[in-house]
C-alpha cells in the first residue's frame, strides 16, 4: 500500500509540469479565441489564469498586454508588454517594443490635462521604444508612421508646457507688482474734516 501511494506521489510530481503546460496552453487558446471575438475582459481572465502558472512567459505577458490595451488599461498593458521584451524571439521583441510605444503614447495622452510633465515624459519614452522597434525591423511602416506622429504630438505638448510656464510667470509678476494688502487702502482713504473745538 505504501508503494502505491509513493508511486502515485512520484507520478504526480513528474506529470504536474506537463499538466501545467497543457493548462497554460489551453488558457492561452481560450484567451485568443475570446480576443478574436472582441471579448477583451474575458480574454484578460484567461491570460491571467495562464500567467498564474507561468508568470515569466513572454507570449502570455504579450497577449495579456494586448487585451489590456484594448480595454484602455494602458498602464498595466505597458507592464506586461515590457515583461515580454525579454523574449529570445526577435519578432516578439519587435512587436513588444511597438506595443510598449503605443501604450506609453496612449497613457501619456490621458495625462495631458492633469499631469502635463508626466505626459511629456511618457511620449519621450514612447519615441525611444519606436526607435528600437524600427531598429529591429527597418521595414515596419506602422512604427515609422507612429514615430513621426508621436514626435509631432510631443512638440505640441512641449509647446503647451512652455505656454503654461509663461502664463504662470506672468501671474507671478502681477502678484509682485500689486501693493501689499492694507497699505493701498489707507492711502486711498479720503481725509475726514476735523471739528473745531471752540
Amino acid at each position: 500500500m505504501r508503494r502505491i501511494i509513493l508511486l502515485m506521489f512520484l507520478f504526480c510530481l513528474v506529470s504536474s509540469p506537463c499538466l501545467a503546460a497543457r493548462g497554460v496552453k489551453r488558457s492561452v487558446k481560450k484567451g485568443n479565441k475570446l480576443y478574436d471575438k472582441g471579448k477583451f475582459k474575458q480574454a484578460q481572465e484567461s491570460y491571467a489564469e495562464a500567467l498564474s502558472s507561468d508568470p515569466d512567459s513572454d507570449i502570455v505577458n504579450f497577449n495579456l498586454g494586448g487585451a489590456l490595451y484594448k480595454t484602455q488599461d494602458y498602464q498595466r498593458a505597458i507592464g506586461h508588454f515590457e515583461q515580454s521584451l525579454v523574449s529570445d524571439e526577435e519578432s516578439l521583441q519587435q512587436n513588444a517594443r511597438y506595443n510598449v510605444a503605443n501604450s506609453k503614447y496612449r497613457y501619456g495622452i490621458t495625462k495631458e490635462n492633469t499631469e502635463l510633465e508626466k505626459a511629456i515624459a511618457l511620449l519621450k519614452e514612447s519615441l525611444r521604444h519606436y526607435e528600437r522597434a524600427i531598429e529591429l525591423d527597418s521595414e515596419d511602416e506602422d512604427a515609422k508612421y507612429n514615430y513621426e506622429f508621436v514626435k509631432k504630438e510631443l512638440e505640441r505638448l512641449e509647446k503647451k508646457q512652455e505656454q503654461k510656464e509663461q502664463q504662470q510667470k506672468k501671474q507671478q509678476q502681477k502678484k509682485q507688482q500689486q501693493p501689499k494688502g492694507g497699505q493701498e487702502e489707507q492711502e486711498k482713504e479720503e481725509p475726514q474734516p476735523q471739528q473745531s473745538q471752540k
